[in-house]
Parts: C-alpha cells; sequence; structure tokens
C-alpha cells in the first residue's frame, strides 16, 4: 500500500501508529512523508475525530510555520503530549528528535520548534546511500 501512496507526491496523513511498523519494509527511503495522529501511549482510549481535530489544533498553534516546512522523508508522530520525527534507513526506523509539551500549554515547547524544524530539513535533504 505505501509503494501505491507515498509515490504520489504528497504526504500521507494517517491515524494508524501501527502502519510504519507493520509495513516497514515497503517505506522508501525517499518520500514525501508520513504522518501520524494518534494518542500518546499513555492513553488508552479510542482515538476519535473530535481528538484527532484537537491534536492538530494544539500543534499547529504551536508550531506556525508547518505549512511552509517539508515533511518529505520524515516520518513524524503527533500526539496529545508530544511530537517525535523518525526516518526510514535499510536496518530500520531511526527515532531523530521529538519535543514534549504539557496538557493544555504550547508555550513550553516554542523554544523546541527551531530543533523540529532543523530536523524536518535534514530529512527533507536525504539522499539515497551509494
Amino acid at each position: 500500500m505505501l509503494n501505491e501512496l507515498l509515490p504520489m507526491g504528497n504526504p500521507l496523513l494517517t491515524t494508524d501508529r501501527a502502519l510504519i511498523y507493520e509495513h516497514f519494509d515497503t517505506i522508501p527511503m525517499l518520500h514525501p512523508g508520513i504522518v501520524i495522529i494518534s494518542n500518546a501511549e499513555t492513553i488508552l482510549r479510542t482515538l476519535t475525530i473530535k481528538q484527532v481535530q484537537i491534536i492538530l489544533r494544539k500543534f499547529k498553534s504551536g508550531f506556525r510555520q508547518w505549512h511552509e516546512v517539508s515533511c518529505g522523508n520524515s516520518i513524524i508522530q503527533i500526539t496529545q503530549d508530544s511530537i517525535s520525527i523518525f526516518h526510514a534507513e535499510d536496518d530500520g526506523l531511526i527515532h531523530d528528535g521529538a519535543c514534549y509539551y504539557k496538557k493544555d500549554e504550547v508555550s513550553d515547547w516554542r523554544t523546541s520548534v527551531k530543533e523540529l524544524l532543523r530536523i524536518l530539513c535534514r530529512n527533507a535533504n536525504r539522499c539515497l546511500p551509494e
């Protein structure tokens, strides 16, 4: 499935956190990005559309440049309490970094946005190994 969706040029937005683990072998090293909206691991309830909207609203309010930044070659997981960035390599998923924010405050993690931008830029400029 990922082999068909990712070459289309647009990032894949999903709520399926298991997707990157169950189908890792089909994630190309160069791709337009995968964005996963999910519950934090400590939250055991089912993720609803309303909760997805809340998570995205919180993310966008703290990361105002979100629409200007390439997520190419990045796998981004956004939850109620964190943003984690990974990239795929032959031997598995590599965790590039994360920032955590308090339940109702985005101001505490705005300083981490610069680090997220640096990671996303580095991943977008990845090349295939020679």
